[in-house]
């Protein structure tokens, strides 16, 4: 039961961002630590927050969550991530209209 509603809440909340094998989270919510090994980021899920700049690539190096085994919702929880990498690029769009607009001010000045 508690390994079901903390798959749910990884494929909710984590599974968008990150390529996450179910089996390492069942073994570790046994244990009551989930500890997640060269974690995949997906790009394409930061790309649609809107941001001012693009994510190429990433990945975490390790994720730790520490939880309660009695009671997950009564019971703080702890979430470490160790190693985190993100390969950014400016927006394409944003970017641009920046730099255009950069380059105009120093014409005029």
């Amino acid at each position: 039961m508690l390994t079901d509603y903390v798959l749910k809440l990884v494929d909710k909340y984590v599974a968008p961002f990150a390529v996450v094998d179910a089996d390492e989270v069942r073994a570790g919510v046994r244990r009551g630590e989930v500890k997640l090994q060269n974690v995949k980021l997906r790009a394409e899920a930061f790309n649609s927050l809107d941001m001012p700049l693009t994510v190429s690539s990433g990945s975490v190096g390790e994720v730790s969550v520490q939880m309660g085994l009695k009671c997950l919702r009564a019971q703080p929880s702890a979430i470490v991530l160790k190693d985190v990498e993100l390969v950014i690029n400016p927006a394409g769009t944003l970017a641009s209209a920046s730099v255009r607009a950069e380059r105009r001010m120093e014409a005029v000045a």
